[in-house]
């Protein structure tokens, strides 16, 4: 049994670093990174194909419903890479 069981990881951006996140990801399961700083996130999440990046600024309920919506497809793409 791994360290890591998920098949993905929600991770919202504020109590978790770089490193971490990309710890997570070589664990294996899909992060997904959530918060308004885009161009740090992006960066990060093109950094390991195991780390996808939604923007998320959650005083605005329109970006967590857009968020919600795009779970889907990012779980399709989780799916095609293994």
């Amino acid at each position: 049994m791994g360290l890591v069981e998920a098949n993905v990881a929600l991770v919202t951006w504020g109590g978790i670093g770089c490193a971490e996140v990309l710890q997570l990801a070589s664990a294996g399961p899909l992060v997904v990174i959530t918060g308004r700083q885009s161009t740090a996130l992006v960066a990060l999440a093109e950094q390991n194909p195991n780390v996808a990046f939604v923007a998320v600024d959650a005083a605005l309920p329109l970006t967590m419903q857009a968020a919600s919506a795009s779970m889907p497809s990012l779980l399709g793409l989780r799916k095609r890479r293994s």
